[in-house]
Order: C-alpha cells, then structure tokens, then sequence
C-alpha cells in the first residue's frame, strides 16, 4: 500500500477501481461463469430429452407395427421420425439384435451383441458415444414389447453430438458476449457516477487550492456535492478564516508594537532633554549661588 501511495497513478479512480469494481466485477464473472455452467448443462439435458421423447412417442405404434409383422407401417413411422431435424439417424432390431430397419446414417448402429443385451434388459437409456468415423453421436435406447410386456426389439434414435456443441458454443458465445456487455456497462457507470458525484467536485477543489495557493486568501471552494466533499470543503473554509484571522491578529500586534515603539522613542528623547535641562541648570546654578552671596554681603 506504501508503494501504491507514493505512485502518482494512486488516486481515489484507482482506490475505487481495485478494491471497489475489480471484487465487484470478479463476483459477476463467478456467478456467470457458474450460471453459465449451469445453464449449458440444462441445455443438453433438454436437447436429450428431444430424442427421448421422440422415441417414446413412436414406442407403442412401432412395437404394434413391429409384433404384428406390418413391415411397410415400420418403414414409414421410422422414416417419419427421420424426418425430423433433429435426428440423425434411426435404428429398429429384433429380439436377436438385427438390423431390421434403418433410416438415416449407418454409423451410429451398435453391435448385435450390444442390442440384444439392451433390447433384454428393457431398460431406456441414452449415452454419447463414437460413431463409425470418429463423429460423437447421442444415442437413445427404447424396448419394443408386444403386449404381454415381453421384449422383441430394440429402437435406437440418434443424434449428432456436433449439434449439442454447436448449439452450447453459440449458447455460450452469446452469454459471453452478453456478460461482457454488463461488465463494459457496469465499469461505464461506476466512472461516470465518480465523475458526476466526486471527480468533478475534487477537480474544482483543486483548482481553487491552486488560487488560494498563488495568496488570494480571500478565496473559497465551493461548498457542494456529496455530504464527504462538502465537509472537507467547509473544513478549508475554515482552515482559511482561522489563517486570515491571524495574519489580522499578527498585523494588529505588530501595529501596536510599532506604535510603542514610537512612544517609548519619544519618552526617552524627554528624557534625555530632562537630563540635559538638570545638568545645565547645576552648572549654572553654583556660580550664580556665589554671586548671589557675595551680591548679599556687600
């Protein structure tokens, strides 16, 4: 801190800066940082739950289609669901793990050993993994039962694991772009509220001691802004009073002196003239004494 007050950078801008904006601006950026976090997670989350609702909706129909062999019917409600944007590709197997129908892209698929595992566990669930050629897919896993609750299939809809980053990185370009914006709009106020409020009152402050300084004592700052600037105004005023007050005192006393000065001159001029007049009149008083005697006996 010694350091920072002997820099002529430390002033009340920098004071406010450091340890009132930075803190302020570093809370903002944790907590939208983690609200960001936060919301990318949500976002994901919702984006599964896109595909998982659409393989529970077309689950009852295509393991009717599926039981009751109406192969044409399976083919169009797995190309209807390929249909939509969302979704890149769509697999249904049989009990034993075969492909029996495929809409989209092949890449995706899993072994015949992964699905009939699935398809006999009858239990839904998604996971990312790597398709054929390294692209990252989601992958949503729906049992197909005929209507004793047996399994005799599984249904696969997946899709491209880009379009999660995709949407998550502009997702998060805009947040931060947006949290940016706040931080250039909060910096933006706090220096324009110092401005306003204390720096406009501390540079005419300045300019007043600067003409106190060159002897017009006479001189007051200004005694407004904000309840602090106008105490320490006031507190130069009077600091100014009391100064003029005993220069007048001073040159009071100082009259007074002069004055004694003069009297005390004048006093001992009588006095010497008082001394001469004594001394002249004893010498002259001896000889006229004899005179006067001699004058007497004659």
């Amino acid at each position: 801190m010694s350091l920072l007050k002997k820099l002529s950078l430390y002033n009340i801008r920098f004071a406010l800066l450091v340890f009132v904006l930075l803190p302020f601006l570093s809370i903002i950026v944790a907590s939208g940082w983690y609200s960001l976090y936060r919301l990318e997670a949500d976002a994901k989350a919702n984006m599964e739950q896109e595909i998982e609702l659409i393989a529970r909706t077309i689950r009852l129909p295509l393991s009717h289609a599926l039981q009751h062999g109406h192969t044409a019917t399976l083919e169009r409600m797995v190309s209807s669901i390929y249909d939509i944007d969302k979704v890149f590709a769509v697999y249904v197997y049989d009990k034993e793990g075969k492909r029996i129908s495929t809409t989209g892209s092949a890449k995706a698929r899993v072994r015949d050993d992964e699905a009939v595992d699935l398809a006999v566990r009858g239990d839904e669930q998604g996971e990312f993994g790597e398709a054929t050629g390294g692209e990252e897919v989601f992958s949503y896993f729906v049992p197909l039962s005929d209507s004793g609750e047996r399994s005799i299939g599984l249904l696969q809809v997946a899709r491209r694991g880009s379009d999660f980053s995709r949407q998550i990185d502009q997702f998060r370009k805009r947040a931060v772009g947006m949290l940016a914006l706040s931080t250039l709009l909060v910096v933006g106020l706090v220096w324009v509220g110092y401005q306003r409020t204390v720096g406009r009152h501390i540079h005419r402050m300045r300019e007043d001691m600067e003409t106190i300084a060159t002897g017009q004592l006479s001189h007051r700052v200004a005694v407004d802004g904000p309840a602090e600037i106008r105490f320490l105004a006031q507190g130069f005023n009077s600091m100014l009073d009391s100064i003029v007050a005993s220069e007048q005192e001073l040159r009071a006393r100082r009259e007074q002196e002069d004055a004694l000065k003069v009297r005390l001159q004048q006093t001992e001029k009588l006095a010497a003239i008082g001394r001469f007049a004594a001394g002249v009149a004893h010498e002259l008083g001896t000889p006229l004494s004899v005179a006067d005697g001699k004058a007497q006996r004659e």
